[in-house]
Formats: structure tokens, C-alpha cells, sequence
């Protein structure tokens, strides 16, 4: 989490098969709410009133359906950056539907995925009540076993248009413009 941009970095989970397998799904909870342990630091849900943006997962509510508590804990605002609507409700919900739904292929049980803020050159798409406004969004997604994966890298200005295939970059470039290394143990 960053202070000064009172935004997530990044954020990592991992998607198993086995959770959503004979889950009971949960419903949104939409329980929005600051995180007390940031202090000062954390926004608040009402930062975002009428802000023109959306407060967007980085770690969707979505991939945690199969827990009451982990749907909840997303919800968490230093998890949450301003997404512009379109990309929100358009093509970042399809990208993430698909990444969740690689879980449908009978040899893919677990998938890694890392999703950041990014503020290209060091510049925001403005701010509100001191909270910055990425530049980009990007998602990481691994299959450990298989070794397959992908990384995006979405513009948030309302620019991102058709599909989100459009966005794919390499890992390595993502990581030259991030400055993260998303796989410190690989070679």
C-alpha cells in the first residue's frame, strides 16, 4: 500500500479449484470500509462519493465467493483503487470472469494472480480527496503447474476499448515498467 497515493501497490492471491468446488457461494457484500491499522493513511469509502470513479477491486470480491469472511476481507479499502466505470464494469470484469474461469480446465487447479496500480512516468489521471488516480492497471496470472501465463497492462483513462487480449504484455516488460520482479525465485 502506498501513503502517499493512499493506493495499492499490488496484491497476490491464489485462485484454487478445490474452494469453489461444493461451495456455498456467497453473496456481494459490499462492505466497504477503511483499514484501521493504516491509520490516517487508509481512505474511506466516502473518498470515493462522487468522485467519477469506481472503487475497483485490485483482488476481486468475485474470486472469493466461496467464503463469507473472504469475500468480506475484500472489501478491505486497501484493496480498492479509483477505476474508471468503463474499464471497471467492461472489460477488467471480463478479464476477471476469464481468469477464474481457467479453474473450468480439468488439468488447472491453482492460478496465481498478482493485480497493481501503476502510475505511468510517476504521473496520476489527477487525484480526490488525496487519493491518486492510476495511470494503469495491471493482472498477473500463472498455472504453477503447467508453467503457463499471461500479464495486462489496461489503461485507466476510458481509452481501453474491445478486448482485454488487446492489453497482453510480456511478464519481463511489465516488470521493466512496474520496477517488481513478480517471480524473484525463477531464474
Amino acid at each position: 500500500f502506498n501513503t502517499q497515493s493512499k493506493t495499492p501497490i499490488w496484491v497476490a492471491h491464489v485462485l484454487k479449484k478445490s474452494d469453489f468446488q461444493n461451495a456455498n457461494y456467497t453473496e456481494r457484500t459490499n462492505d466497504f470500509r477503511e483499514d484501521k491499522n493504516l491509520k490516517q493513511y487508509s481512505p474511506k469509502p466516502s473518498d470515493y462519493t462522487r468522485s467519477g470513479f469506481d472503487r475497483g477491486h485490485l483482488a476481486p470480491a468475485a474470486d472469493f465467493s466461496y467464503s463469507e469472511k473472504a469475500m468480506s476481507e475484500s472489501f478491505i479499502m486497501p484493496n480498492i483503487a479509483p477505476q474508471n466505470p468503463q474499464l471497471n464494469r467492461g472489460m477488467w470484469a471480463d478479464l476477471e470472469k476469464s481468469t477464474r474461469g481457467l479453474l473450468k480446465y480439468k488439468d488447472i487447479n491453482d492460478i496465481y494472480v498478482v493485480t497493481g496500480t501503476l502510475y505511468y512516468k510517476n504521473t496520476s489521471l489527477g487525484e480526490f480527496n488525496g487519493v491518486q488516480i492510476p495511470t494503469h492497471f495491471y493482472k498477473v496470472i500463472i498455472e504453477p503447474q503447467h508453467g503457463y501465463s499471461a500479464a495486462y497492462l489496461i489503461p485507466n483513462d476510458g481509452s481501453a476499448v474491445n478486448h482485454f487480449s488487446q492489453y497482453l504484455i510480456k511478464i519481463r516488460d511489465l516488470e521493466k515498467v512496474a520496477k517488481i520482479d513478480f517471480n524473484p525465485q525463477l531464474s
